[in-house]
């Protein structure tokens, strides 16, 4: 995992970093799972994803996220819950999780709603903010199984 880094920024939260392997990794998940999604969120339409974009995105909703929850979250690979972590969304549905210390980042994607595959960046804010709200009761409506401990923390 990322070292953790004494930089801090406004708020005197730490920024966090990622292990270059994982961010590599994660970009070329992104630019192959999701192919154009993170693309049109970022406005890059000449080019696949490029782990710079996925590290510059992820700090962006880290730094201006307009929800922000902690939680346990059931891994179906390893069949056990994820140690807590901290879950940053902007209002592109971008999420960015970090370690519950917020000193490295575990993953960085755009959340669709289920069973949809990517509705793009929302038109307006009354859109991001209908989207951001119906994220918030999906996340309380979470059955104990999938996801614990749950806690919504001002943003």
């Amino acid at each position: 995992m990322a070292i953790a880094t004494a930089r801090l920024i406004p708020g005197g939260l730490p920024e966090p970093v990622w292990d270059q392997g994982n961010l590599s990794s994660h970009a070329a998940k992104r630019a192959s799972k999701d192919i154009g999604c993170m693309e049109n969120i970022l406005g890059i339409t000449d080019r696949t994803l490029l782990p710079g974009d996925l590290r510059l995105k992820s700090l962006q909703t880290y730094r201006h996220p307009k929800l922000v929850y902690e939680c346990e979250s059931f891994d179906y690979k390893w069949r056990e819950f994820l140690e807590r972590r901290a879950h940053f969304v902007d209002r592109d549905l971008v999420l960015a999780i970090t370690d519950v210390k917020r000193t490295a980042f575990h993953t960085c994607f755009h959340k669709h709603p289920p069973g949809c595959s990517c509705p793009g960046v929302p038109r307006d804010d009354d859109d991001s903010g209908r989207q951001l709200l119906n994220l918030r009761q999906e996340l309380i409506n979470k059955p104990p199984t999938k996801m614990r401990n749950l806690r919504i923390i001002p943003s």
